[in-house]
Parts: structure tokens; sequence; C-alpha cells
């Protein structure tokens, strides 16, 4: 893009824009400010309870694994059918290979993908799958037999792992690719467990006597993990995102007693509950840890220990009454929805839970001067506050938005005025007097929201006025340089025929000169407000 501002005897007549046009590359975007209440995500634990997975079959639902996003939870029930539940959706089957059976072990971050293992024709063995709603359920073949097993799927679902017996009986671990298919892992008796979400770290079990836990990537290959001290033998279930952190079980000698843990490079293996325990999963950044210690579900943390769910849950607003939480099987990436099975009144069920959390950030804004924005920040549970807050950029407090107009608490203008200041979708709305200037409505919203155990604070979102949009439709193109050129050539915000009350006065100083035009161009060469 090229702009120029021409002058001919010291008069200035128009400026002038010029664009160059790259079809290729071109994209027009338009801001669009949306208040979003994401209901099927929100009514995941609507009642700020735990919630049963329905179970349309009547035989009960087992080994519930939980997606990274919370929001997806697979497994299978107790007679034949690998299940999918999703709080919009519901519990459905996924379907089989057409031996009438199935079982969905692993579930990507955003639940599009699943794997597991199902028979593929009447009377013949296993073969491990990968589910998509596109593609339906899909064999992934063997390593040359006729079995195999999916246990685990990257983040993206891109990435498969699990274990399949050879031509020569023997079983070996897997790793699967689109582009590579199914490729053993070694010449050892590996049983994968579970996998990084980038696909690059397999944690599983090495069967040679007694098993031991191990990590496999491809360019340091297989270490064995070890074992806790006085223990025999041990099991990696789940990896951190990164894969660098493992959890687990060993097994003590003296009792027999599994004993959960968790294992990183620094620290090696570290126990991380009283036994019996297992631990099953473990959140993104390996922070937080679920399973089963004395047949209750349990977290651990680096500052709460092992808790035991059925006590913790309630001091966190989830009420238990009712409930009798015996496993935590999986954990999302933020480590605030877990899954797992326990009994219901004495059913046994598979349960979903989800500390407060938002389920949708607040984005940042950038409307044009007399434009509103909309910034959500929903949060899941009930009997919730919500208190938005605002600050001009680069200060350090946070003020309370009212609805209504609200003041600059330095100068005491008004800065702007808004709707919805204690729900979860707040407006901030232009006002009478307000400032246009860049580098005075610049602000930050954030939003708190409370229950009766704890505050939690949203991100913040940014707020800035796209002031050179002076069509109001979300970008800057040629339709805003006729007014704003139209008004250059008046210049005088005070001479009667300046157009648009004087909008395109950039700056705020009472002229349309070549300082606004410097801003324009920017904001044309920029085109979206985004």
């Amino acid at each position: 893009m090229k702009i120029r501002a021409c002058f001919v005897d010291g008069q200035r007549l128009r400026s002038r824009l010029t664009r160059t046009f790259d079809p290729a590359s071109l994209s027009l975007r338009q801001i669009v400010f949306v208040a979003v209440i994401l209901s099927a995500m929100s009514s995941l634990v609507s009642a700020q309870s735990i919630t049963a997975i329905p179970d349309p079959w009547g035989f009960g639902l087992a080994q519930p694994q939980l997606s990274g996003d919370g929001l997806v939870v697979v497994g299978r029930d107790n007679s034949i059918y690998a299940f999918r539940w999703s709080a919009g959706i519901g519990t459905v089957s996924v379907g089989n290979l057409g031996g009438g059976s199935a079982f969905a072990r692993a579930v990507n971050f955003d639940g599009s993908v699943i794997v597991g293992n199902s028979p593929g024709g009447a009377g013949s063995q296993n073969k491990a799958f990968r589910w998509t709603s596109e593609d339906g359920m899909v064999s992934l073949g063997t390593l040359g037999s006729i079995v195999s097993y999916g246990y685990g799927v990257s983040g993206d679902g891109s990435v498969v792992t699990g274990y399949s017996a050879t031509a020569a009986g023997a079983y070996r671990a897997f790793r699967w690719t689109s582009a590579g298919g199914m490729e053993g892992i070694g010449d050892q008796p590996l049983y994968p467990q579970g996998i990084s979400a980038d696909g690059n770290v397999i944690v599983g079990y090495l069967v040679s006597g007694n098993s031991r836990a191990f990590r496999w990537t491809s360019i340091g290959g297989l270490q064995d993990l070890g074992t806790l001290v006085g223990a025999n033998s041990s099991i990696a279930n789940a990896t951190s995102a990164d894969g660098s952190v493992v959890v687990g079980q060993s097994n003590l000698l003296s009792g027999g007693f599994s004993v959960a843990f968790r294992w990183t490079r620094e620290g090696g293996m570290q126990s991380v509950a009283n036994h019996p325990s297992s631990a099953i999963d473990v959140n993104e950044d390996g922070t937080k840890v679920v399973g089963s210690m004395n047949n209750r579900a349990f977290l651990w943390t680096p500052t709460l220990g092992a808790v035991d769910l059925n006590t913790y849950f309630p001091t966190r607003c989830l009420n238990t009454t009712g409930w009798s939480l015996a496993q935590a099987t999986g954990i999302s990436s933020d480590g605030l929805t877990m899954c797992g099975t326990g009994t219901h009144n004495n059913k046994p069920v598979v349960w979903i839970a989800s500390l407060l959390k938002f389920v949708q950030q607040p984005a940042s804004s950038a409307p044009c001067s007399t434009g509103s924005a909309t910034f959500s920040a929903p949060a899941v549970g009930a009997a919730l506050s919500y208190q938005w807050q605002w600050r001009h950029s680069g200060t350090v407090d946070w003020n309370d938005v009212a609805d209504g107009l609200n003041l600059n608490t330095e100068s005491g203008l008004p800065a702007f005025s808004a709707s919805g200041s204690q729900t979860a979708t707040l407006i901030r709305l232009p006002c009478e007097g307000c400032p246009s200037d860049p580098s005075n409505s610049a602000s930050e919203f954030r939003c708190l929201v409370s229950n009766a155990c704890e505050t939690i604070t949203s991100n913040a979102a940014n707020f800035t006025a796209c002031v050179a949009d002076l069509t109001c439709d979300g970008q800057v193109d040629d339709s805003d340089f006729v007014p704003f050129a139209a008004a250059y050539n008046t210049l005088d915000c005070a001479d009667p025929a300046m157009p648009l009350d004087c909008l395109s006065d950039l700056n705020q100083d009472g002229f349309v000169d070549d300082s606004d035009f410097v801003i324009f161009a920017a904001a044309y060469n920029q085109l979206s407000c985004n």
C-alpha cells in the first residue's frame, strides 16, 4: 500500500491512497462482538455438584476417560458398548468393527478422536481402532498378527499408541500415525498405557520378570523408571502434556500393596499417596494427579498432598450428598474437571465433576468510537456472583465496573458506560463526553466470579477504540477514507461543514490534519480493527 499527501503552492488539496491488491493473499475480516454463554459447557455441572453420566443400556458404565478440555467422557459399559458422553449430546455408542463390541480407552483433547479396541468381525480378535465422527471407527491393523489394542492418543488425535502381537506371537508396543501407519517400538514386551499431548513420549510397563514402568521417546529410546524404595514392580499409567511427568503405581514387597507414584527427571519416582493406591491420570503441567487410595478417589497437588475427593469437594462447594467416589480416572488439562467411578445412592455410576472455573475467557475488542464491545466470561456452577472490573492499560489498580456511567478514578471525567457489570456478559457502551482518543480510551477488563467457597479471576481482555473505523464496519478501508478525506479537506472541527461530528479528528486536537492522517494511514494498512 502507498499513502501520499499532495500539496500544491502550499495549499492542501486532497490526500490520495493507492492500494495495491494481491488477490491471493487478500482476506477481509470483520470484528464481530458476540455474547456467547456456552450452555452445553455450563450444564456440565450446572448445579455445582457431581453429575452421573447417564447409562442408556442399563448394564453399568466403567473405565471412564476424560478429554483434555473436560467436556467429553469415554469408556465402556459392562456389556458390549464403547460410549462417548458430552453434556450437549448425552451418552452414545461409537459403534464397533463388526464383532459387536468395543472398548474405548482414550480420548484426545477436544473429544473428537477416540481410540481403543474392538473385534474385527464375528469371532475375530480385537483390533486397535481410531474413531472420529467423520470416519467412524477405523481399524489400525496389527504388527503382523491378528490382534492389537489402542491405549493412548495425542492431544490433536494424530498419534495413537498401544500394543499388538507380531507374526511370531510376541507382544510389542506400537506408535501409529496416518502417514506411517503402525510401527513397532523396540524388541521387548512393552505395554503402553498413555502418550504425551505432543505424541512424542509413550509410557506404560515392560514385562520382563516383574513389570517395570517405562518412558519411551524416539530420540532417547526406552527408559526404565525403576520402582519405589521397597517395591519390586511398577506400572506407568499416564504422562503430562510434554512427557516430563509420569504417574502410576509401584508394588511394595511388604504386604503386596501398590502405592501411587509421580516421576520426574529431577526427582525420580516419589510416592504421592498412602497404600493401597494408584495414580491413574495427570493434568497438562503435571501438578495435579488423580487416582484411587484405599478405594477412595483422590487428588494430589504439591500444596495439598493427597486429598480424598469425598471430603475435599465440599470445601470447594461441590455437593457430595449421596455420593461415594471410589476412583478418579481422568483429569482435564487445567486440572479443574475430573471423572471417575463410584456410587450414587448406592447405585454404581460413572461421575464427572468440575470445580469453579471459567468455560470461556473474555476476548479483546476494538470497536469503532461510537460502537460497543461485549466481553463474556461464563463460569461453571450455581449461585455464582459476577463482578467485572476495569483499569487503564499500564496502571496497577482495578476498579469495579458499574452499570451506567463509569468515571476515570484519577480525573473524575467520564470514561465509558456499561451494562451487565454483575453478569457473565459485560457490554461496554460509548457515552457522551467519553474520550475517543486511543491513549485515553485504552483499557482492560476482567471478571471476578464467586461462590460461597472461593473467588476466581478471568484473564484480562483489552479494549482499544478503533477510531479510524469511521463507518463502524469492523475494518478500516476505502469506505472510511472517503469521509476522512472530506474531513481532512475541511480541517477545522469548528467548521459547520465538518462531516460526522469530526470523528476524523483521531488525536482529538480540534483539527483533522497530518497528525490524524498518520494515525489513519497506520490503521488503513492494518485493514482489520483486530
